[in-house]
């Protein structure tokens, strides 16, 4: 009824008072064009529910099981909206998310001395640049490490523990270090090998970029 529609200030007023809030005002925002969904937008992610179950069956067995898909079927979404949400209902879990990005030892090392439980992107105080560049400098002379910090998560938090780096082709399109890239890759080659662990490993990347990355013994891929 006309009578009962707002008047043309009511709504700057109140336009206004929404966008004061920032980007919170918008966190549930359902419609994320290009964007991907991570885990705050879990309540707007279906459509995969046979691919995750497929998934966090085959999780169970595989220490490491990357997700290999074509550009824009929605892998990132896929991992944080669907299988870590997923994973989070039914045990106690720790993830440890990072994205390459063009020094990814570094945003790596970041992420495992930040990683506290149940948040998929660690929010705490900062640490130190000088303790980040430190491990960085000890994954890079010792690539095993990385095994042993997730462990040690594990075990200080009494969860699971998920490693999942998005969009893992980035070690080749960002300009990364050779060095790097083989350390890295040999870090995920070797940070879980037991089912029996509470450690599990997995990354998203595009298929056009499988070959260049050694030693996979299992992957799932997610179809258009």
């Amino acid at each position: 009824e006309r009578e009962s529609r707002p008047q043309a200030g009511e709504w700057v007023a109140a336009l206004r008072a929404e966008l004061a809030g920032g980007a919170a005002a918008f966190a549930d925002n359902p419609f994320r064009g290009l964007s991907a969904f991570d885990e705050r937008h879990a309540q707007f992610f279906f459509g995969r529910e046979d691919e995750i179950d497929a998934f966090v069956e085959r999780l169970r067995h595989s220490p490491t099981l990357p997700i290999v898909g074509p550009s824009g079927v929605g892998k990132s979404s896929f991992l944080f909206a669907g299988i870590v949400p997923r994973l989070r209902g039914s045990a106690r879990w720790t993830v440890v998310a990072s994205r390459p990005g063009n020094d990814p030892i570094t945003a790596l090392a970041h992420r495992l001395i930040t990683a506290t439980e149940g948040v998929s992107e660690a929010v705490v105080d900062s640490p130190d640049r000088a303790q980040v560049a430190a491990l960085a400098e000890e994954l890079r002379v010792q690539p095993s490490l990385l095994a042993h910090r997730l462990a040690t998560i594990a075990m200080l938090t009494q969860t699971r523990v998920l490693l999942a780096i998005d969009q893992l082709e980035e070690l080749f399109t960002q300009g990364v270090a050779p060095r790097d890239v083989e350390c890295f890759l040999g870090m995920l080659a070797q940070a879980a090998d037991d089912p029996t662990d509470p450690v599990r490993v997995t990354y998203t990347l595009r298929d056009d970029f499988l070959g260049r990355v050694p030693a996979i013994q299992a992957l799932f891929v997610l179809r258009r």
